[in-house]
């Protein structure tokens, strides 16, 4: 029988898309939070002799410490994935940690930079400029959390640049501003590109599963089909035949549908169909396999159940479909069925002969009937499938 993930639908795209760019964004700033520890310890050693080392060390142990938020914030998500509703919460946190750390980088690149010294400054911008640029890359996945990184990296040196008003400082402000403006627009194009191949990727995904359940299920009933039915079924015999478990087919054939739908219309005939689709589904198993494999044709596969215990459950399902009346256009009447009952003892082709057997003869003996293939004889109908209805 198909269960409950089987049937739902593709999975919400926003939330969907959402949760892969979150992956992403994670995976590619873990490994940046090291370099940039690196890149800080080589910053500290170039102006070691030209700033104060208390100072240096300082701001050293912050990016460190922030640096280890973000570490450990990966290894959580790594450890923890979290549902759907989870990640507003834990967002919060990595992205507040993150632009913290950023904060720091840029604020901190102003405390540590020798302000007599034209190299010293050239120097420190150098490495904001290839940390902002790092950021882009880094954080492709989040056009806010880029921004944001490149921002605070390059704003407070640039403002400090254009506020001394000097021709040099203010010619590598006008190199941080044009980077800072370029960043952002290459930033929002490679977002946008990420989020567009993301929704791709899973609207094909999603069109793929609509194609394969279309292919294993009955559209109107819901059940599987005549050819994933088989399928599921010989993988059971053959898991039966190796396990010693009992294995039973019940065959379900609607009496008289014909009439139906001559009478009323295909549209009855079909709201028929669900009727005893429903039906089914609540009297089964999760473990059962449960399929449309005709016209008003159903079949029934029941692991760890002999043919004798199949044959209660075929009469359970014959009594409360009988019982139950359904409302046609012009009144309530009965549906009844015969049902075939066969135990799997080899391949399943032969307890599918034998249970058709078996139906075949509820049919001749007066319908709405179970009959159990261990108390029949085979019989070869004279006329196929019309024979029997």
């Amino acid at each position: 029988m198909i269960n409950k993930d089987q049937r739902a639908g593709p999975a919400n795209l926003p939330s969907t898309v959402h949760q892969e760019k979150l992956t992403l964004l994670l995976q590619q700033s873990h490994i940046a939070a090291y370099i940039s520890v690196v890149v800080a310890a080589i910053l500290l050693a170039v102006l070691w002799e030209q700033q104060s080392s208390d100072r240096l060390l300082t701001w050293m142990g912050g990016i460190v410490a922030t640096a280890s938020v973000r570490i450990a914030m990966y290894q959580s998500f790594r450890r923890h994935p979290p549902e759907v509703d989870e990640n507003s919460h834990r967002e919060f946190i990595y992205f507040a940690a993150t632009l913290t750390y950023f904060a720091w980088w840029g604020i901190g690149s102003l405390w540590i930079m020798p302000k007599a010294s034209y190299a010293d400054q050239i120097i420190v911008l150098y490495f904001m400029i290839g940390l902002a640029g790092s950021a882009v890359a880094v954080f492709s996945a989040n056009w806010p959390l880029q921004i944001g990184a490149v921002a605070l990296l390059l704003l407070p040196i640039v403002s400090w640049f254009f506020a001394q008003g000097s021709l040099p400082e203010a010619g590598m402000a006008t190199a941080g501003l044009i980077f800072l403006l370029s960043a952002t627009r290459s930033a929002r194009v490679l977002a946008g590109t990420i989020d567009s191949n993301l929704r791709l990727k899973h609207q094909l995904i999603n069109a793929n599963a609509v194609a394969e359940r279309l292919a294993r299920v009955d559209e109107l009933t819901n059940l599987y089909n005549r050819r994933a039915f088989n399928e599921y079924s010989r993988l059971q015999a053959a898991q039966a035949q190796r396990t010693g478990n009992p294995l039973s087919l019940v065959l379900l054939d609607l009496d008289h549908f014909k009439g139906v739908n001559d009478n009323y219309g295909h549209a009855v005939g079909d709201e028929v169909l669900q009727h005893v689709s429903k039906m089914l589904r609540e009297l089964v198993r999760e473990s059962d396999i449960c399929g449309r494999i005709g016209g008003e044709e159903f079949a029934i596969l029941l692991p760890g159940t002999s043919a004798e215990k199949a044959q209660v459950v075929a009469e359970a399902m014959r009594r409360q479909l009988y019982e139950i009346p359904f409302a046609f256009p012009d009144g309530e009447a009965i549906i009844h069925a015969s049902f075939g009952v066969a135990q799997v003892r080899g391949e399943f082709s032969d307890a599918l002969r034998q249970a058709d057997s078996a139906l075949y003869v509820a049919k001749t003996a007066g319908r709405n009937r179970v009959e159990l293939c261990d108390n029949v004889t085979p019989i070869r109908r004279p006329g196929g499938e019309q024979s029997r209805r």
